[in-house]
């Protein structure tokens, strides 16, 4: 329920919702609502808000509150929780961010220390690099990561990786990516490519639905939006081609290495005028049986699998 936008962990509940049919659910929800006090070395907030942390394109171990899913297609806007946040500036343009999220039991509906978050990221500016460390309560775990920037010529490198203390276990995760842009043809390309280990995703190259029920770490994860991955070793890559100035075509690929099956998406976006935009996305995924992308075995009697679907997207956004 809470992908849905309920409020239920929420400390304040500004949702309601007015139907829910088959194939239908009607919910208002306020998503932005805060006070906050600025200087020029000071941030303060309190209120519901949004926070982005580290700096995968499409896989994120350091990004733990409400993070986009990896193939999401809208990612203009971010829902919020209701949070408390500082942020100290520096002179060199480094910074410090902390922040404490209290989160309500979803049965019980009180606020519990082991459901809250508190969290908080030293970013440094070091000539052309870039390093971030991570310490965090969340869920009741123990979260540590660190980020790290770089050129690499004239393109840029990123690497986090996040160390999970869960107390039953100590989980490793990291990503790193690498990000060009080049001029073919007169035309403007940039791209990615960027590998992810998902230390909470499971092994081998077949798994059930109740293979991932079984596994508490990683459903528990799936369940609250932390995780959106099923398995271990990924692989996505992305080329932007500007096809014209008002004219973007962008196929990114997703591949699940651990089992051999993929997504592709193919993003187009036109800009039909000013502060007018057309964007028009498909997914296709693919894979052999018990695969993520092909479809996890559920142990029906009819050997049915649960099979990502084909999709197709289409948003006409004004600007005003």
């Amino acid at each position: 329920c809470d992908n849905l936008g309920s409020d239920a962990r929420q400390l304040f509940d500004l949702s309601k919702t007015s139907s829910i049919g088959d194939d239908g659910l009607l919910l208002q929800r306020i998503d932005r609502l805060w006070l906050g006090y600025t200087t020029d070395r000071l941030v303060a907030r309190i209120g519901r808000q949004a926070i982005s942390w580290g700096n995968g394109m499409v896989y994120n171990t350091l990004d733990l509150f409400n993070p986009f899913a990896p193939d999401a297609i809208d990612t203009e806007y971010r829902r919020g929780d209701d949070m408390l946040y500082f942020q100290g500036l520096f002179e060199d343009g480094s910074d410090l961010q902390a922040l404490a999220i209290p989160r309500r039991d979803v049965a019980s509906g009180d606020l519990e220390s082991r459901d809250s978050a508190v969290a908080a990221k030293m970013h440094w500016l070091k000539g052309q690099m870039e390093l971030d460390l991570l310490a965090a309560r969340n869920y009741g775990d123990t979260v540590l990561g660190a980020g790290y920037t770089t050129e690499l010529g004239e393109n840029v490198v990123n690497t986090n990786i996040s160390v999970t203390d869960t107390g039953n276990d100590t989980v490793f995760s990291a990503v790193v990516n690498y990000n060009f842009s080049a001029v073919i043809r007169e035309r403007n390309l940039s791209g990615f490519i960027e590998f992810f280990y998902n230390g909470f995703g499971l092994s081998g190259r077949q798994n059930s639905i109740q293979d991932v029920i079984n596994d508490q770490p990683l459903y528990s994860r799936l369940l609250r939006g932390e995780l959106f991955t099923t398995g271990r070793y990924y692989l996505a890559g992305s080329i932007l081609l500007e096809m014209t100035p008002l004219l973007l075509l962008n196929p990114v690929l997703f591949i699940n290495l651990g089992d051999g099956s993929g997504l592709l998406q193919f993003i187009g976006s036109y800009n039909l005028a000013q502060n007018l935009d057309l964007l028009a996305v498909f997914n296709l995924p693919a894979g052999p049986d018990g695969s993520e992308f092909g479809g996890l075995f559920t142990n029906a009697a009819d050997d049915r699998l649960l099979t990502p679907p084909n999709t197709l997207f289409a948003r006409l956004a004004w600007y005003f």
